[in-house]
């Protein structure tokens, strides 16, 4: 909405953003005369830009980001190694940032990122350092020239698990795929965190084809984990991923990837409605981000559906409620069929059919304020 309404709207970023959001400058050349952005929105010159805060990564916590925002003002990141010792940063803190993309200008995509935030080395306590050398054999915890590496005294986080791994020790090759289903021997298929949205969207078979600029390689990474490259992930997945993280997303909508699937080709968009005429019939979609019912209207229902261009606000009287009672509760991605009511500038969409298409979005799952 504040995109529609003329305000830029910034990711999550370690190299910018702060607990809370914020206002950034916006750069004199960005606004209406230099035409839209990528999704369509033309933003307002010289009034600012808004920078999501780490408070909407999902998981997140308020210490680990007022940690990076005070590294950050020692001087900038160099890398998600750098990030990860600088601003003291566990494991899991670095899964939620790379989820959310917020690593993106450090590693480069999401798939890259988790590759090198589950690479980074977290030096152990001395405690604890000490406990592995008293774990040692006779002998090899006082050998001349010791590495602390090859003596355990990093904790390796690849594999989440803790576990201490050898120098020169080869790593399995991550595959891309679809879940754990057909795996060869000797690969570890990546999360299945943004999968299910392919099979719901026919998205363009060049995602892959702009490569993403390579990181530089982190000090304490391998040569042979600093040299793989994996493949970008798709608009559908990263949108799941943005969802899944975030609650929202700044790139494309689910139903700009869905529009032209058959049962919605022929709907109208928000955008659409000011130009028609009262009383026409209409096909609406979108993500269903609010129901109310208040007391004062009889039992009658108000919808909103959110599509690529803005919301639809739909009423659902009683009988096409009780008629339609599971789609209009317990729906994600509604179909609406009904006829188009205006009274100057209020529109809105009588509901005569409703279906629940939420197949289509997986498992993605927008906020809904239901009720309240």
């Amino acid at each position: 909405d504040a995109r529609r309404h003329g305000v830029e709207v910034r990711g999550v970023d370690v190299r910018a953003s702060s607990w809370d959001h914020g206002l950034e400058h916006t750069p004199e050349g960005l606004g209406p005369g230099t035409g839209p952005d990528m999704h369509g929105f033309h933003y307002r010159r010289q009034q600012g830009a808004l920078r999501l805060g780490f408070r909407q990564v999902t998981g997140f916590n308020e210490g680990a980001g007022d940690r990076i925002a005070v590294a950050r003002a020692q001087r900038p990141f160099e890398s998600v190694d750098d990030l990860a010792r600088r601003a003291d940063l566990t494991a899991a803190e670095l899964q939620c940032l790379a989820r959310a993309g917020a690593l993106e200008g450090l590693a480069g995509h999401r798939h890259q990122a988790h590759w090198e935030a589950a690479a980074v080395k977290r030096a152990l306590p001395l405690w604890q350092r000490a406990d592995a050398r008293a774990d040692m054999p006779a002998g090899v915890a006082d050998a001349p020239g010791d590495d602390p590496e090859a003596l355990g005294l990093f904790e390796d986080r690849r594999l989440g698990n803790g576990s201490h791994m050898a120098r020169g020790q080869s790593y399995p090759t991550p595959r891309l795929g679809r879940g754990t289903d057909g795996a060869s021997p000797g690969e570890t298929p990546l999360p299945a965190a943004a999968e299910v949205i392919e099979a719901a969207t026919e998205v363009d078979a060049d995602a892959h084809a702009a490569p993403m600029p390579s990181a530089s390689p982190a000090p304490e990474m391998d040569a042979d984990e600093a040299a793989v490259r994996l493949d970008a992930p798709t608009r559908g997945q990263d949108m799941l991923a943005d969802y899944a993280a975030l609650g929202l997303t700044l790139g494309a909508h689910p139903m700009a990837l869905l529009r032209e699937r058959a049962e919605f080709r022929n709907g109208k968009r928000a955008a659409d409605l000011a130009r028609l005429n009262h009383g026409r019939f209409v096909r609406v979609a979108g993500l269903v981000t609010g129901r109310q019912r208040p007391s004062t209207a009889s039992g009658v229902l108000f919808l909103t559906l959110e599509d690529e261009t803005g919301n639809i606000n739909v009423v659902v009287w009683t009988s096409i409620l009780e008629r339609f009672r599971g789609p209009i509760l317990g729906g994600r991605l509604l179909l609406v069929k009904g006829v188009l009511e205006r009274e100057g500038s209020v529109i809105h969409v009588v509901a005569g059919h409703v279906s629940d298409h939420s197949v289509r979005i997986g498992e993605l799952r927008a906020r809904s304020r239901d009720f309240h």
